[in-house]
């Protein structure tokens, strides 16, 4: 995405934040931009994620109990 990468992110976690989704999961790091534009969308912190590799996601994701959420989870290019 070059000179656009942290911008088009910030608009990714905007446009995720108006699908309603109960709970945003970012991994990689271009996704940190993704979660400022989501919490400037008017998402908490409680509500968008951000994981730094996958290990963590899955820790995560190992501990869930939540039924009926509507679940996003998206990776920057790159992430591990």
């Amino acid at each position: 995405m070059g000179e656009f990468g942290q911008e088009a992110h910030e608009r990714v976690g905007n446009m995720a934040m108006d699908s309603e989704v109960d709970e945003l999961l970012l991994i990689g790091p271009m996704m940190k931009h993704a979660k400022v534009g989501a919490l400037k969308a008017g998402g908490n912190e409680e509500q968008i994620k951000h994981f730094d590799n996958r290990e963590e996601l899955n820790d995560y994701l190992t501990h869930w109990k939540k039924d009926k959420t509507i679940l996003l989870v998206k990776g920057s290019l790159g992430w591990t």
